[in-house]
């Protein structure tokens, strides 16, 4: 948006760069005819057209170092896709390796879970053991004195 922004100004102002020297020799052509007799030589047709030419030539330059700058620009641009085809790979390898870092936090609470269940499963299979022990004792001993 800045970057249309910013052209549209620099060709505004290559316009009026270009427009002003057209309109001030037009004005000086108008005005000749105003000034007194003796004048003629000074505001003549070839004076005024001198004028404007010479006017000209800096809006000119400016234009060819434009248009010079845009054909850098777009050869850069050609010039690094045609380069590095491997721009648009890159990013595919930076979303894989984001997908990657992502499966691997994911793993890595998967293994915690499953630890914390192994050392749960351990605590419950230790707790029913406590308690079917004493039942399993008074059991024995009931059958111990009968055999």
């Amino acid at each position: 948006m800045a970057a249309a922004k910013l052209r549209h100004t620099e060709l505004l102002a290559l316009a009026t760069c270009v427009a002003a020297p057209i309109i001030g020799g037009y004005v000086l052509h108008y005005v000749r005819d105003f000034l007194s007799r003796p004048s003629e030589g000074l505001v003549s047709t070839f004076n005024v057209t001198l004028f404007v030419l010479a006017a000209e030539l800096r809006p000119a330059m400016k234009l060819m170092e434009m248009i010079k700058q845009r054909s850098l620009h777009l050869q850069k641009l050609v010039h690094r896709e045609m380069l590095d085809p491997n721009i648009n790979k890159m990013m595919d390898i930076e979303q894989l390796n984001r997908k990657i870092d992502q499966l691997e936090g994911l793993i890595e609470e998967l293994r915690l879970s499953i630890v914390r269940l192994q050392s749960g499963r351990e605590d419950v299979v230790s707790g029913v053991r406590e308690g079917v022990r004493a039942d399993v004792e008074a059991l024995n001993r009931t059958l111990s004195p009968t055999l």
